[in-house]
């Protein structure tokens, strides 16, 4: 739409092409992404946000400590999150996958 020419929508939309492009091109890709990120602005703004997450879990290593069991245990293989995860999932129905967002 003209009224949109000299916005900052108007280079927004231009981009929506070759978004659309990398995300079909990443459903060949092995594996899969989990989460793309478009502008370098966006990706530069996610890593800082996870850098401070990140920084946030490292001062809970007493914490963490302090609830392993066996108390001392540090593997992470046997931690009860990680052995809840190793069972196979059960398959949910079409009707219990619509439900579930």
């Amino acid at each position: 739409m003209p009224i949109y020419d000299q916005t900052a929508a108007h280079s927004f939309l231009g981009m929506l092409d070759p978004m659309a492009a990398h995300i079909i091109e990443s459903v060949d890709v092995e594996p899969a992404p989990l989460r793309m990120v478009f502008g370098s602005q966006a990706l530069e703004t996610t890593l800082t946000t996870l850098r401070k997450r990140i920084a946030g879990f490292e001062t809970q290593t007493q914490l963490a400590a302090s609830t392993d069991f066996p108390p001392g245990h540090n593997s992470r293989n046997t931690s009860p999150r990680i052995l809840c995860e190793r069972r196979e999932p059960r398959k949910l129905s079409l009707n219990e996958r619509n439900h579930r967002a």
